[in-house]
């Protein structure tokens, strides 16, 4: 769903789907995430089993919007995090985005292999009904 979503509906859209928009570094209250570690991991290898096993090739940011709705109907908060990088040397590219999803401040997925990204927009999922 997120992947047809960020491919054929415009962003002011679907937006509202991940959740309220954060200014500066805030992080959902609830449980800390070590307490939630099994529960977190469960949804996590679902959306990375989800994406090795479907045909079509899913990049950071519908992974992340599959495991903050996931998340949300467990009850569990999370923040989407989007970031940009600088591009690569070569000036091919300007810059590079990335989204991954924090739970109290520790990533659940979409770790950044190495790259500094900076956050450019957070969204908070608070617990209850996902779309």
């Amino acid at each position: 769903m997120a992947r047809l979503l960020i491919a054929s509906t415009p962003w002011r859209i679907w937006r509202w789907t991940l959740g309220s928009p954060l200014r500066g570094a805030a992080n959902p209250a609830g449980p800390e995430a070590a307490e939630l570690a099994p529960e977190i991991e469960v949804v996590r290898r679902a959306v990375d089993r989800a994406g090795r096993r479907l045909p079509l090739r899913f990049v950071c940011l519908p992974r992340a919007m599959a495991m903050h709705w996931m998340l949300r109907r467990r009850g569990i908060g999370s923040v989407l995090v989007i970031g940009v990088a600088p591009g690569d040397a070569q000036g091919q590219t300007a810059f590079v985005m990335h989204a991954w999803i924090e739970i109290g401040g520790h990533v659940a997925i979409g770790e950044d292999g190495g790259q500094a990204f900076q956050p450019c927009a957070a969204f908070a999922g608070r617990p209850g009904r996902a779309p």
